[in-house]
């Protein structure tokens, strides 16, 4: 497999599957799990990216409950609405 085709499942693992929201996943288990190194792989996101791999999945993990919030905005409102005419 070539270190595209790793980047690319690595953006599948991050995008779809939301491996970053296990708790403890890291980086370097990320590459093992695909089958690559760490430094191969980090050395093409930090030029595609401008950040190390670790500071990717700990960017997913911190702007997550902001994407909560932006899905189901308006669950959120419809229920403020409910509570306010309570």
């Amino acid at each position: 497999m070539t270190l595209q085709e790793h980047y690319k499942n690595f953006s599948t693992l991050l995008l779809e599957d939301k491996l970053y929201l296990v708790k403890d996943i890291t980086f370097d288990a990320m590459c093992k799990l695909l089958g690559t190194t760490s430094t191969d792989l980090g050395l093409l996101i930090q030029k595609e990216l401008g950040c190390n791999g670790d500071e990717l999945i700990e960017k997913f993990r911190s702007d997550y409950p902001d994407y909560l919030k932006l899905k189901y905005k308006n669950d959120l409102l419809n229920i403020e609405v409910l509570h306010n005419l309570s």
